[in-house]
């Protein structure tokens, strides 16, 4: 005989919620090592530090100028474009420039139309500024309009010139 008089008698309900308890570890498990399994394809195509550091280099020509903003001017002739519009950098952004030109009244070669920067931009030349009634000569490197919050990635690494 065995001496149940210290034994109680457990409700139905104790008993699965026990099982219950018992098992959630486990499946907490499972879950987390399916997550990690998850994200193992992630972690394995990062890019080496060279990779990424090389494609922070790269700089995208916009469309659109406002009436008061400077127009941030590329000069691409030493750059390679990658897809339409955007540019590598190189290695050492420094060899990049920038002409900045300033709002304003600006003519064509021969003082005879009025020119848009962003014409001025992409077609470089030679071109004539007007202020308070005075011609002056400014040359644009052709290029590609570049907005001054992807110039900001740049600072101190690429030259910017007012013309």
């Amino acid at each position: 005989m065995t001496d149940q008089s210290n034994k109680q008698a457990e409700p139905a309900g104790d008993a699965q919620s026990r099982e219950a308890t018992s098992g959630a570890p486990s499946a907490r498990r499972r879950a987390l090592v399916r997550g990690a399994a998850a994200a193992v394809p992630t972690i394995l195509t990062l890019h080496s530090g060279a990779a990424l550091a090389r494609s922070s280099n790269l700089i995208s020509t916009v469309n659109t100028l406002a009436d008061n903003d400077p127009a941030n001017c590329l000069d691409t002739f030493s750059l390679n474009e990658q897809p339409t519009g955007v540019y590598d950098l190189g290695a050492d952004p420094r060899d990049a420039q920038v002409n900045v030109i300033p709002t304003g009244e600006y003519y064509n070669a021969d003082k005879t139309a009025l020119v848009n920067r962003k014409d001025m931009c992409e077609a470089g030349g030679t071109y004539w500024r007007k202020q308070n009634g005075n011609f002056t000569q400014v040359n644009v490197s052709r290029g590609g309009l570049v907005s001054a919050t992807a110039l900001q990635s740049f600072v101190g690494r690429i030259n910017i010139k007012e013309i």
